[in-house]
Order: structure tokens, then C-alpha cells, then sequence
């Protein structure tokens, strides 16, 4: 199927996208920072990674909550900010900026060859302070571990999961038995919410992301001083702005991330059979 796709409208539509959400945090004074696989790309090849089809950015906690204040009055008509407060099949911890015109979609569909199961989208991480005390981390840890099977168990169906899956699927079930106080996918997502930002940001020595079910705890803590003043990078033209040390920070993530990866992993990890709730912008936009 990746041989078949071309990815450069997609890539048109997202940068259309980002540009909307650089002029909010620009004109307001936010922090905000291209990441992950945007990241490789603007380094490894000056844009898009030629097979990656979406657009990944972080933001300090504090720039985070006001952009999504802003968000809401100043972006234009056809994008929403989703996230799981304003959409409840979002089991996600971070947010997307997302298209909301079918047409532009179907159009963009259209010249691409192939289903966008996701809609067109940005997505912002949230970047959080990471706890010093070691004894606390190993604590914190064991209990993000509990978080992270309930919400398997709450978002991702027995059927679809694999053999190991299956097995933390059962897991979070008993989990959820447990823990009775915590019988509402919301409210699993609240408890996680709260229990990452318990150390701010702002003064923190080291960072983590959260981004899927707490990953913030999967790799050990980044140093904060990675993110500091934006790195400016040539991105498809444009300019983009990396994490300070963004060598130190990519090589924390994908160690040697300017080798190519083997051909057969060169396409994009997205799902193209059945499209997401939130394709189109928040499913209940009237809940924050």
C-alpha cells in the first residue's frame, strides 16, 4: 500500500494546519517545538520523513492549557482542538488540531490514493516535569503500570488485541475490579491527567511526554535543559523549531536516528481500514 500513496498532499494540508497554530503561540509568546518523527525529518531529510504521514509538536504543560484557551477563539472555523475532554473515544493523553471539512478531506483523499482513517490532524504533546526522588519514581512507576492496563482495558477491544495483549487486557480488567472507584474511561483518563502534571514543568530538572498512556515513565527521565531555546531547522521550505538540543534529545528517543531503517518499515503507522470517531473534530464539543 505505501508504494501507492503520495503522501505530499497530506503534507500540504498538515503544514496548512501548523501554520495556524505557529501564528496563535507565536503571537501570544508560547513555547512550542517540532518532535518525534517531525523532528528526524526536519533533520534528516529538511521536511517530512518520506513515508511519515502526520505532524508532531510538544509544548511545555503551562503553554499547553493556555493554547487550548486561545485554540478555541482563534483558530479558524475548520479546525477543533480534540482531546479526551471533548471527546470520549479519545483514550489519549495528549490533543490533535484537526481538519473539520469533509470536502477538503475527501479531496485531499482523493489526490493520495488512499482512506485518511484519521482526518487530516497536528499533534501536541504536552511536556510535564518528571519526579526526582527515586524512591518516588519507582512508585510512580508501578502505578502508572496499573493506569496503563485499565486503559487498555477501558479503550482497546478484546478481539483486536494480540496474544501479550490479551493477557494485559485481563490484567486491566482485574485491575478495574480492584480499583471500583475508577469505573468511567473519564475517569481514568482524569486520574492519569492529574498524576502527570503533580510536578511542574517550570523549574523541573528532567521532562517526560505524555503522549500514549503515560509513556512519560516508559524511558526514564530527559533532561529539561533539551528543550530550552528553540533550534531552527529548514522544514519543507520553512522554518521550524526544534528542541535547543535536539541531537541529545532524538538520540534519548531513536538512538542513531540518522540511519535510514530497513525498507520494509518505510511506510506510514497509521491505520487506513475504519475511520476514527474524531475524523472530523470533537464528537461531544460541548464538554471540557
Amino acid at each position: 500500500m505505501a508504494a501507492e500513496m503520495k503522501l505530499e498532499p497530506v503534507w500540504r494540508s498538515i503544514l496548512e494546519i501548523y501554520g495556524e497554530v505557529a501564528k496563535i503561540c507565536d503571537r501570544h509568546g508560547l513555547r512550542y517545538y517540532l518532535t518525534d518523527g517531525s523532528a528526524i525529518g526536519a533533520v534528516r531529510h529538511g521536511g517530512f520523513i518520506p513515508w511519515d504521514d502526520d505532524f508532531d509538536m510538544s509544548m511545555p504543560r503551562d503553554d499547553y492549557e493556555k493554547f487550548i484557551g486561545y485554540a478555541n477563539d482563534e483558530l479558524p472555523e475548520n479546525l477543533k482542538f480534540v482531546n479526551w475532554k471533548n471527546t470520549p473515544e479519545f483514550g489519549y493523553l495528549f490533543g490533535k488540531i484537526q481538519e473539520t471539512n469533509p470536502e477538503k478531506i475527501k479531496r485531499v483523499e482523493a489526490e493520495c490514493g488512499y482512506m485518511l482513517a484519521s482526518g487530516v490532524y497536528v499533534d501536541i504533546i504536552p511536556i510535564d516535569g518528571y519526579p526526582e526522588d527515586r524512591i518516588e519514581r519507582i512508585l510512580v512507576y508501578w502505578y502508572a503500570e496499573v493506569l496503563r492496563q485499565i486503559w487498555r482495558y477501558k479503550w482497546r477491544k478484546y478481539k483486536d488485541q494480540t496474544f501479550r495483549g490479551r493477557i494485559a487486557w485481563w490484567i486491566g480488567c482485574l485491575f478495574s475490579l480492584m480499583m471500583p472507584w475508577i469505573r468511567r474511561p473519564e475517569q481514568v483518563m482524569r486520574r492519569c491527567e492529574k498524576f502527570l502534571t503533580r510536578h511542574p514543568f517550570k523549574g523541573a530538572k528532567h521532562t517526560g511526554r505524555a503522549s500514549l498512556y503515560l509513556t512519560m515513565l516508559n524511558r526514564g527521565p530527559l533532561s529539561a535543559k533539551v528543550w530550552g531555546l528553540a533550534s531552527w531547522h529548514t522544514f519543507m521550505g520553512g522554518k521550524v523549531p526544534l528542541p535547543e538540543r535536539y541531537d541529545e534529545y532524538l538520540k534519548f528517543y531513536y538512538g542513531d536516528y540518522m540511519k535510514l531503517p530497513p525498507e520494509e518499515k518505510r511506510h506510514p503507522l497509521h491505520d487506513y481500514n475504519e475511520r476514527c470517531a474524531w475524523w472530523l473534530g470533537p464528537t461531544n464539543p460541548c464538554v471540557v
